[in-house]
This record gives structure tokens, sequence and C-alpha cells, in this order.
């Protein structure tokens, strides 16, 4: 089973701080930075042992 975490913000600084801590809880980055409209965009995935 995995956990999916869509991360989204405006502000590209406060974005990328939202990136490192979600590595840092252990997700990996699937589909990196975009910049979609006013947002910017990436989808992570983590591995959960049930």
């Amino acid at each position: 089973m995995r956990a999916i975490s869509i991360v989204k913000h405006e502000d590209k600084d406060k974005f990328n701080q939202i990136c490192r801590n979600k590595e840092d809880e252990g997700f990996i980055c699937v589909k990196p930075m975009q910049h979609i409209h006013s947002w910017y965009e990436a989808v992570y995935v983590k591995k959960v042992v049930k």
C-alpha cells in the first residue's frame, strides 16, 4: 500500500520547504515540480507497511 501526497503552493520558497519536509518524512518524489497556472505542484509517494 502507498500513501500519496500532492504538494501545491503559490510561493516557490514555501513550496520547496514543504517538499523538503515530505522527503524528511520518507516520501519519494514521483512527479517533479511543475508550474501550473499560478501554482507549483509535485507528487510524492511513500510505501506504507500494514
